[in-house]
């Protein structure tokens, strides 16, 4: 079994991507597949962003729909290569997933949950993750280095139940949700690309491991979403557009790879 090798994060920077299990291309169709299918989160957006796992995640627990994913082991994420229909550029766009915890980050330590790049990468980054209370924090930065976060402060969301948490840039407003709820604030944010891929479930595999279970990720990209009506109602209809990219984690084992 091929198995990527995680190296410190400042030399994956300086890299500028990541390379672990990188996935072989399909020169008839122009797809890209695994080289190894049994190690694929499979992306049922239909745009053939797949994810292939690093180190051990749990597969096939209970999950919102289906199955879901713990990713409780260190070095264990699932890893989707970069592509260009990854990146918003100065588009509109949210992603979300489902997550349930009964286990909160301790003061100083925090659960990603999706990311896209690192605090310093040059050209933009993205990411949701969990505080300490239970609290959900989106973050992002753009290619011109402006920032923007916010933290959802009511909900506790390792409570032991699943909670539909994410985040969502809408014309100049930069929002975190937990459920039906919203709370936003205003943002210059420009455009958001980087040659990172999209990591679900940890900080590429270094830290930041959520302890919990994590199920149905999923990115949409809007070029054009509507400017009237409440935020509520814009961040619902952005949420039911077509996915650029749809991990429902509902890969149930890993079989064993002879050899």
């Amino acid at each position: 079994m091929v198995v990527g090798l995680l190296l410190p994060v400042a030399a994956l920077a300086a890299m500028g991507w990541l390379f672990f299990n990188a996935p072989a291309e399909d020169t008839t169709t122009g797809t890209v597949l695994p080289r190894e299918p049994q190690l694929v989160a499979t992306d049922s957006s239909g745009n053939g962003n797949h994810g292939v796992n690093q180190g051990s995640p749990v597969l096939g627990l209970p999950g919102h729909a289906g199955t879901s994913y713990s990713f409780d082991r260190l070095g264990s994420w699932v890893q989707v290569p970069s592509h260009s229909s990854l990146n918003p550029g100065t588009d509109d766009f949210m992603f979300s997933a489902w997550v349930n915890f009964t286990v909160e980050p301790q003061p100083g330590e925090t659960y990603d949950i999706i990311r896209k790049g690192l605090a310093y990468t040059a050209s933009g980054e993205f990411k949701v993750e969990i505080m300490p209370r239970g609290r959900v924090k989106c973050s992002a930065k753009d290619s011109d280095g402006h920032e923007a976060w916010v933290i959802d402060g009511e909900a506790d969301v390792a409570d032991g139940s699943w909670h539909l948490i994410g985040c969502a840039r809408v014309g100049r407003t930069w929002s975190v949700f937990v459920g039906p709820t919203v709370t936003s604030k205003r943002t210059e944010l420009g455009s958001i690309s980087n040659t990172f891929p999209l990591a679900i479930g940890s900080k590429y595999g270094q830290e930041d491991v959520p302890q919990g279970s994590v199920d149905e990720v999923k990115l949409v990209i809007a070029a054009n979403t509507s400017s009237a009506g409440r935020l509520a109602t814009r961040i619902k209809s952005l949420r039911s557009q077509a996915p650029t990219g749809w991990w429902r984690l509902d890969e149930v084992t890993r079989p064993n790879v002879p050899g």
